[in-house]
């Protein structure tokens, strides 16, 4: 029964580290894609593939500021705010997240938000 058994956990094992290195690579792929497609000026899209990007990715906040830039730059400020103020629960002293923050937070004439966000930057 050991014998048995012995062989069917490496084909498992293997199976796994198999799927594993296939959504990594679909999640460069994604996060690499996002990227140009956020130089290129289109945000929207890059947003999207951002998403995907988070969806492979084991750590699903890794992307989360790449996400929240592309939103900002497509003009979806609710979403990027979302993404940011997760962000903000994680890591409150991040001085590129209270800049985003800030940044967010002047656009939408909430001045108060805006220089708390502003300071902690």
């Amino acid at each position: 029964m050991v014998t048995a058994l012995v062989p069917a956990f490496v084909i498992v094992n293997g199976l796994v580290a198999l799927a594993r290195s296939g959504r990594l690579k679909l999640e460069h792929e994604w996060a690499e894609r996002g990227a140009r497609d956020l130089a290129a000026g289109r945000a929207g899209d890059a947003a999207d593939d951002y998403y995907a990007a988070q969806a492979y990715a084991r750590d699903h906040g890794r992307y989360r500021l790449d996400l929240s830039h592309a939103l900002i730059a497509a003009g979806r400020t609710n979403e990027a705010r979302a993404e940011l103020e997760t962000l903000w629960s994680d890591a409150p002293g991040s001085g590129v997240v209270n800049l985003e923050l800030g940044r967010i937070a002047r656009s939408e004439p909430d001045l108060d938000d805006a220089a708390r966000y502003y300071h902690a930057a």
